[in-house]
């Protein structure tokens, strides 16, 4: 029906910008990840179909009757895609902008003001291609997957470091020694490392939270590390306290970091 009205050029314009536009509005509300699917554009036909309800494209009695029965199934359509794996927010985009575009498509008038087929099509596309400008300026671009990465680094590395509390007793002083080096303290300055690339990402809150931690435990790690250097270095255990008040503020942070992490799930 919407295509008869329009079309078919006016209705493959229409179809297509919608499901543009739907997505646009999707990377407003969904920072990272993808999200696949016509459903935009297909809301943006029924944005369409109310669009051409209200410009008396059909009989009277029958543009109230069509327009009543698509706001009632598309409000059902909405309603239904509340919570789970559903995009409405592609959804919504796609049902506002096929709304505008068809009005603007079908109507050789808008308020006073006589518009030209052609000019149809350039206030069509200068909107679509201002609101695509606006949104791919205004949304922030976070590097979360690449973050994800690095974290995914920092923990193999913070695991190797659990070596140097099951050190064989039967091992030489420097093969101690060695493996102290190769296990803790080389671990924790890769981990600086990696930390240092982490600050430099742009990161949501959850993600600046975990970086703020790494940070604190690699600090910790690396004093650590370099005390049981020291102590097996010196063959002494005067820096035994040091280190286990060191171990007591680690098990702290990493306390405090599942009850963070458990309030915010």
């Amino acid at each position: 029906m919407v295509e008869h009205k329009l079309g078919s050029v006016k209705f493959l314009i229409t179809y297509l910008l919608s499901g543009i536009c739907g997505g646009l509005v999707s990377i407003i509300f969904h920072k990272i990840g993808f999200m696949a699917g016509a459903s935009g554009a297909i809301m943006g036909i029924f944005g369409a179909f109310m669009a051409l309800s209200v410009s008396k494209a059909f009989e009277k009695n029958a543009s109230r009757a069509l327009l009543i029965s698509t706001v009632v199934v598309t409000a059902i359509m909405l309603l239904n895609g509340i919570g789970g794996n559903v995009d409405n927010s592609a959804h919504i985009g796609g049902l506002v902008s096929g709304f505008v575009i068809c009005y603007l498509l079908f109507n050789e008038k808008v308020g006073r003001w006589k518009i030209t087929s052609g000019l149809q099509y350039g206030l069509t596309s200068i909107i679509v291609v201002v609101f695509a400008a606006a949104v791919l300026a205004l949304t922030p671009n976070y590097h979360n997957r690449k973050f994800y990465k690095l974290q995914f680094a920092f923990e193999q590395n913070t695991f190797d470091f659990n070596k140097v509390y099951s050190i064989p007793y039967d091992l030489s002083k420097a093969e101690k020694v060695k493996m102290i080096d190769q296990y803790g303290i080389q671990v924790w300055r890769k981990n600086k490392q990696i930390v240092a690339e982490m600050k430099k990402l742009r990161l949501e809150k959850k993600e600046n939270y975990r970086r703020d931690f790494d940070s604190k435990i690699t600090n910790l790690g690396i004093k650590i590390s370099e005390l049981l250097h020291r102590e097996y270095l010196e063959g002494t255990s005067k820096y035994r306290d040091e280190i286990e008040q060191l171990t007591d503020e680690v098990n702290i942070l990493r306390g405090e970091a599942s009850s963070s992490e458990y309030s915010r799930d």
